[in-house]
């Protein structure tokens, strides 16, 4: 019973650690997990206060049985039993450097109060009942675990060292005849403290080697994004342990929910984390957007229908074929176009030729897209919308990147978009701009 207390509080805390760390099989990572040993603090406390506020009252399971006390046999029963009161241990989880994470507690306290009853078998019935109180100090547990990577990318977890031990245990039993039983207490401690401090550790180990295991064994490495895609986090390799922080490597792609396929995108270089003050840092490379434009690309979901509503109102005069003073219009671009349906509007239609990419550098994200641009007219005597030429654009966007302070900041750098001509049904096209601001 003690075993199992003591043990469950150092699954608990391990397992939940894994919890944080979940994590994802490229030649280089997409994601990066760092968990720092302030993160390591927090997550110790929460989970001991936590796990205090569960135990305080926990019943647990009525113990029946046989024991021969030399005089016969006796049936016993102990029942109604309860934990009355948890003290919180003083604990310390930290980093294994090299190795994997350690979890040492001191001082912990355990109350419990139940009912006990016998009765001899032999010719003499004996029998008594009453309730009684046991509590225990000194609750000491040292535990070191290891954690690495299975077959399927899931976090697997072992231990690696163990150490437990009792301070004391005392028994108070209540009702009966306990007066008498009482006297002789000390020949009833001392065999529960042996056993208990025996019992701990392959507790433990079965608790984090057996159970712990086939749980991890079960985790998802995927979770679905929207409707068609998925991201895959399992792990590349097993976790790093540096002094003070815990490293986890992610495949972190996403994918076509029903092609299993990794796209043919190659992952980056990661540059190290630079700081270990925060609790945890998360870094995400470019690989992770660049294999969903892939596959939002491949599967032709990269398409859009553009019109005027579409964008802030002092910005649409760039879909009016005829233009108001100097403000430009497509009939300005394409003059073509403002000759042959003045007073009309265009939409577009978009789609990409080729899988759009990001780029990260040092404070800066560029990205380059290029598809086709179909345009169509909106004539007020036609029921249908004209098609009138197909253009091949490229754009390129720059986004610059600071911190100022705890907040992120960011500013959008010169964005330009360029087209070439693919086909008209207006004959040749003069494009005036060739080259001009990016519609946003």
């Amino acid at each position: 019973m003690m075993a199992f207390l003591a043990s469950n509080i150092a699954v608990i805390i391990i397992v939940g650690l894994i919890g944080c760390v979940k994590v994802g099989e490229a030649v280089n990572p997409g994601l990066k997990v760092r968990i720092t040993q302030v993160g390591l603090n927090f997550a110790e406390k929460s989970l001991v206060d936590n796990l205090g506020r569960k135990i305080a009252g926990t019943h647990i399971d009525d113990q029946h049985g046989t024991a021969d006390v030399g005089i016969g046999k006796i049936d016993y029963d102990i029942t109604n039993l309860q934990i009355t009161a948890f003290n919180r241990p003083q604990s310390h989880m930290s980093v294994l450097p090299g190795s994997g994470l350690g979890w040492r507690t001191s001082g912990g306290h355990i109350q419990l109060h139940g009912d006990w009853r016998y009765k001899s078998r032999g010719w003499i019935k004996i029998s008594d009942h009453g309730s009684f109180d046991i509590s225990v100090d000194g609750i000491d547990f040292q535990l070191a675990v290891g954690l690495g990577k299975d077959f399927n990318g899931r976090p697997s977890i072992a231990v690696r060292q163990c150490n437990a031990g009792l301070g004391s245990v005392r028994v108070t039993l209540h009702g009966g005849a306990s007066w008498l039983y009482n006297l002789f207490r000390g020949s009833i401690e001392r065999p529960i403290k042996e056993k208990v401090s025996s019992l701990l550790c392959p507790a433990a180990r079965k608790e984090i080697d057996n159970n712990a295991e086939r749980h991890l064994a079960n985790l998802k490495v995927t979770t679905k994004v929207g409707n068609d895609l998925e991201l895959d986090y399992r792990l590349i390799q097993p976790p790093q342990f540096h002094t003070g922080y815990v490293e986890s490597f992610h495949k972190g792609l996403l994918r076509w929910t029903t092609d299993k396929t990794d796209p043919p995108v190659e992952a980056p270089d990661m540059p190290e984390i630079a700081s270990s003050t925060r609790m945890v840092y998360v870094q995400m490379s470019e690989y992770v957007m660049n294999t969903a434009g892939y596959v939002l690309h491949k599967h032709g979901l990269l398409r859009y229908y553009l019109t005027s509503i579409d964008v802030p109102e002092d910005q649409r005069h760039y879909f009016k074929t005829s233009c108001e003073g100097e403000k430009t219009c497509m009939g300005r671009i394409v003059p073509q176009v403002g000759e042959k349906f003045p007073n009309c509007t265009v939409s577009m239609d978009l789609r990409t030729t080729e899988p759009p990419t990001l780029s990260v550098t040092a404070g800066k994200i560029s990205g380059h897209f290029r598809g086709d641009m179909r345009f169509y007219v909106k004539h007020p005597e036609q029921p249908k919308n004209i098609y009138v030429f197909t253009a091949l654009s490229t754009l390129n966007v720059s986004l610059n990147i600071s911190v100022r302070g705890d907040n992120l900041a960011a500013n959008v750098g010169p964005s330009r978009i360029q087209f070439d001509v693919k086909d008209s049904t207006i004959g040749p096209i003069t494009v005036c701009q060739r080259v001009f601001p990016l519609v946003a």
